[in-house]
């Protein structure tokens, strides 16, 4: 019985994938309370039918979530430390991707937004930035 036991703990951990670790997988960036870039991710329509969003900052997955529906506006906001430099964001939602460089210096805001009639926009600024019909505001 012991033996059958381990065998299955075994095999369940080898199909699993194993145990994460805190702060998710090396192709994740986790997120950081007291990180230098603000990144809000908003829908500007509220007919959006729900959708994947996905988001990664230098190739590491920041974000992946749905948004849109009948509640309308969505929107998240995300905080990361990215040392300062050159970085680059890609934007996925189904078959549309697109990348936006920007450099970070001290904290850096950034707002992500994106309706069914446009592909995605990206704003960046030192200060942070007012997006109308926005129920959020960065302290």
């Amino acid at each position: 019985m012991r033996m059958y036991l381990t065998l299955l703990v075994v095999t369940m951990i080898a199909l699993t994938g194993g145990c994460k670790t805190y702060g998710g997988s090396a192709n994740t960036l986790p997120e950081d309370v007291n990180g230098n870039f603000h990144l809000q991710i908003h829908n500007t329509k509220f007919t959006v039918e729900p959708e994947t969003i996905k988001v990664f900052l230098d190739g590491k997955e920041a974000a992946n979530r749905w948004y849109g529906g009948a509640k309308g506006h969505s929107e998240k906001r995300f905080q990361f430390y990215l040392a300062p430099g050159a970085h680059v964001l890609l934007a996925k939602r189904g078959s549309i991707e697109q990348e936006f460089p920007f450099e970070v210096t001290n904290q850096v805001y950034g707002v992500l937004t994106f309706s069914p009639e446009k592909q995605f926009e990206f704003q960046v600024s030192d200060e942070p930035i007012y997006v109308p019909g926005n129920k959020m505001v960065y302290k």
